[in-house]
């Protein structure tokens, strides 16, 4: 039975997320090669801080509401309370700070552009606890049909219409907040809304509490050690300079994005109700299956870099080639830290995972504040060092804590590792 569902729900979740992906990151390349590094630097901006936003709001109850057994209607409409009111707060405290956000980064496009894009704080509050709820049930149909309709409203229809008229950030601003209201709508039409009613139940907070708690504070680790590179150079080198930074940290993470949102929402929902042995089994498949992919990708990206971001990005964005390059290296470790998350939160290790994520913030601070006083291609390979610390550390917690053996999947890997040198070195004669 829990295999069916799990080849169910990657058939769908995967179907889904590639139209997403497809649609969100050529949309994204349209709009850059239009508007240059420095409007885009603006919006990643203030895309961290919404994202950030996002970890208060929702404060663990998504996921709580997967992977927690006894979960009623009652604990569901709590969740929502709890997170659209703590949506709306937030939003009106950034929206009157946004002016001294935007000082932060030196750039004034960013008051305008956060201040529209804290929307997606609101409508995010509602459709997270619609979305678990439908994963919680393995509505991996409706879940895929309500991210392929927004999806396909927010960034064809709306989007290219837009874009046609006028390709400007703006209509990238538009097809963002678009999604998130549309992936709402189509979420609320497919959940039952038997007893949807916005009640504070103080015995659902006690079952969550404990559970949130762990989560959440792992999650400001996590959210500082992905984002605290665009940060510091955004603080230190200005939007122009984090718009090409954050280009290549796009185009390397694609891969570790799309199949990690698979991998999530798939993966967690049904690792949550199995036995440590066989979430083992399934792990060290998937490694294997990311690894024989990813590592000659990584030396082709490596080779032609140059390449690449021209043909992707246009002349304007020449400058993102080195930082490409670098990153290259870290597509297995982005992608299989994500499959690897998702077992040890369905293990309930939340706290010793928290302890690692803020160990992996730390040296990724330090790293990053030494690197950002040489250039952005040094940045680049040492936040690669980092994510490899990461990856090594995360394994020997299942190790350590679940008995779990990775000798064999490493054994292979090796191999494939020695394979993908010797094609790098033909192709390069």
């Amino acid at each position: 039975m829990v295999k069916s569902q799990e080849r169910v729900g990657f058939k769908w979740i995967t179907i889904s997320t590639l139209f997403q992906f497809t649609c969100q990151f050529l949309f994204t390349l349209m709009i850059a090669r239009e508007v240059g590094p420095e409007l885009v630097g603006a919006y990643v901006a203030s895309m961290l801080i919404i994202n950030m936003g996002r970890i208060f709001t929702e404060l663990g109850f998504p996921q709580s509401l997967i992977n927690l057994d006894n979960i009623s209607q009652k604990d569901r409409n709590t969740s929502l309370l709890v997170t659209t009111t703590s949506a709306f707060f937030l939003s009106i405290f950034l929206f009157l700070l946004s002016n001294t956000i935007s000082a932060y980064f030196n750039f004034s496009d960013v008051t305008w552009i956060l201040q529209y894009l804290l929307l997606i704080l609101l409508l995010n509050g509602a459709f997270v606890i619609y979305n678990s709820w439908l994963l919680r049930e393995f509505s991996y149909f409706e879940v895929a049909v309500s991210n392929i309709a927004a999806t396909f409203v927010s960034y064809i229809c709306i989007g290219l219409s837009l874009y046609f008229v006028s390709p400007t950030i703006e209509t990238l601003v538009i097809a963002t907040i678009s999604f998130y209201a549309f992936n709402l709508i189509f979420s609320y039409i497919f959940v039952s809304k038997s007893e949807d009613k916005l009640i504070l139940e103080f015995n659902s907070l006690e079952k969550f509490k404990n559970f949130n708690f762990d989560y959440t504070v792992a999650r400001i680790a996590n959210f500082i050690a992905l984002e605290a590179d665009n940060f510091i150079i955004g603080l230190k080198l200005g939007p122009t300079f984090l718009g090409i930074y954050s280009r290549g940290y796009q185009l390397m993470t694609l891969p570790a994005t799309l199949l990690g949102t698979i991998g999530e929402k798939v993966l967690f929902p049904i690792y949550s109700r199995q036995t440590s042995d066989k979430i083992e089994n399934s792990l060290n498949t998937k490694l294997l299956i990311i690894g024989l992919f990813s590592i000659p990708i990584n030396m082709l990206v490596y080779l032609y870099s140059d390449e690449l971001v021209e043909f992707l990005l246009g002349e304007k964005w020449v400058n993102v080639g080195p930082v490409l390059q670098a990153l290259s290296f870290a597509i297995y470790f982005r992608i299989s830290t994500k499959f690897i998350d998702s077992a040890i939160r369905s293990l309930s290790l939340l706290r010793e995972r928290a302890y690692i994520q803020y160990f992996y913030a730390l040296i990724i601070i330090l790293s990053v504040l030494v690197a950002v006083n040489f250039d952005l291609s040094f940045i680049a390979y040492a936040v690669v060092l980092c994510v490899v610390i990461n990856y090594c550390l995360l394994l020997n917690l299942l190790r350590v804590k679940a008995k779990f053996n990775f000798y064999a999947l490493h054994k292979h890997l090796f191999l494939v590792s020695c394979f993908s040198l010797v094609l790098g070195f033909l192709l390069n004669l």
